[in-house]
């Protein structure tokens, strides 16, 4: 498994450590800052990950080990439209479904041929290196974040603003020449 080009926050799990039960995962400050920079946000203050592993989820293989993953994180990204910060907390969850290969044993038919749908997402665990579940965790954050954050009363009123009907017409100078029409 080639690791992703961005590995700020990550946690690599080889097959020996991947057995039933519970994984935690917090983000340090500095991957915190890493990972703001990597998705173009002002901060994040807190990144927290459980994992639960079980062996052999929604498919009928069992070598294969499904992951319920959960996390939590307080990022702080610029409101849009006033620029002013806005906090957000988001709670999320995704499943993996993790199924080991051996590179040496797998040519590309196999490849295609160990694809199936499932109602999880699939990843392969390379026997050499293992698994990220770290950036597996930050590419779901990722998808979460909202790309075009507005805070609520500012962005309210600024929108009001926009949309208010106007009675430029009373001061208009050509206001004279419909009271002419109007006659």
């Amino acid at each position: 498994m080639v690791l992703s080009e961005y590995p700020e926050f990550s946690r690599l799990l080889t097959i020996e450590e991947m057995h039933e039960g519970e994984i935690k995962l917090n983000a340090t400050k500095e991957e915190g800052a890493a990972l703001s920079k990597r998705f173009g946000i002002e901060s994040i203050e807190k990144l927290e990950a459980n994992a639960n592993v079980s062996e052999s989820g929604a498919s009928t293989d069992s070598n294969n080990i499904k992951i319920n993953v959960s996390f939590t994180a307080l990022i702080t990204q610029k409101c849009v439209v006033t620029l002013t910060p806005i906090r957000n907390e988001i709670n999320s969850s995704f499943v993996v479904e993790l199924g080991v290969i051996d590179n040496d044993d797998m040519d590309n038919k196999g490849l295609l041929e160990d694809f199936r749908y499932n109602e999880v997402d699939f990843a392969n665990i390379d026997v050499k290196t293992g698994f990220n579940l770290g950036e597996l965790v930050s590419q779901y954050l990722g998808l979460e974040i909202d790309p075009f954050p507005r805070s609520k009363s500012k962005s309210d009123e600024v929108s009001s603003y926009l949309h208010e009907t106007s009675t430029e017409h009373k001061n208009n100078p050509f206001s004279v020449l419909r009271d002419l029409k109007k006659n």
